[in-house]
């Protein structure tokens, strides 16, 4: 019986289409705005309300993120994939659970409304031992991470449309201006990930896909479509409570929301 080996955090993991330009890592443009994911992530953290623990878990996932990547982009060591990973699996989760708490909610699901806490602390429990789990698995099988991100967009794409719907919140002038800032992150996010998609599959057919920052784009995309998402959950799940509601967008989507002059 043959004893199990891990591999060390040097190992080398692989190299994205990028790397082909220089021969390996690091790859230069990958690595500097994979911090673009950290910038979005620390935004989100201090500029904005951050009341709820599921939206302060998307973006310190954002923020750790932008470091884990530009780390595995520079030098493709497996060391850094697992944190990039992560980071990015914590971050679908997170909002997979945040979504889930707002449909139920919506329908009035009183389990829920009222025993808040209690559904945070166990959903983050599991979650974090799913997370261990799918990470480990995705650093031999690519295909696991790809499944559970896929997941993640597919259920975005099926969450924000139906808000529209669904919501507690009446069909407000704002809401209203929020929720195309929601689609405005879906779009954002399905552009990423077929950048990404497109530049792999295709870096050893098409010989000049490797100068096309496909995936520059897919860090742009989900940090951008991830700080949006963030938003738009939070302000759904503030706006439960009437005696503090976040109705004033201006607060929470400086300096996206263009202010009307006076005059």
């Amino acid at each position: 019986m043959s004893n199990i080996t891990f591999p060390s955090f040097t190992n080398h993991r692989f190299n994205f289409c990028e790397s082909k330009i220089y021969g390996g890592s690091p790859e230069y443009i990958n690595s500097f705005t994979s911090l673009i994911l950290s910038y979005y992530g620390f935004k989100g953290l201090i500029l904005n309300y951050n009341t709820n623990i599921l939206i302060k878990m998307i973006y310190t996932s954002l923020f750790i993120c932008g470091f884990s990547s530009f780390g595995f982009h520079w030098t493709g060591n497996i060391g850094w994939a697992f944190f990039d990973q992560f980071s990015m699996i914590l971050m679908a989760f997170s909002t997979l659970i945040a979504m889930t708490d707002e449909i139920m909610y919506s329908f009035n699901i009183k389990s829920i409304k009222y025993a808040s806490n209690i559904m945070n602390l166990f959903t983050l429990l599991i979650t974090l031992y799913i997370v261990l789990i799918i990470t480990f698995n995705s650093l031999g099988h690519d295909i696991i991470f790809n499944f559970m991100f896929a997941l993640f967009l597919l259920s975005t794409v099926i969450f924000i449309p139906i808000t529209r719907y669904i919501t507690h919140i009446k069909l407000i002038t704002q809401f209203i201006i929020i929720y195309n800032y929601g689609i405005v992150a879906l779009l954002s996010l399905i552009i990423a990930m077929i950048m990404w998609i497109t530049t792999e599959s295709l870096c050893d057919t098409i010989s000049w896909i490797k100068y096309f920052p496909g995936h520059a784009i897919w860090h742009f995309g989900t940090g951008f479509g991830g700080y949006l998402l963030g938003l738009y959950i939070l302000f759904l799940n503030e706006n439960r409570y009437p005696n503090i509601a976040y109705l004033n967008i201006e607060n929470i989507f400086e300096p996206f929301i263009v202010k009307k002059s006076k005059y």
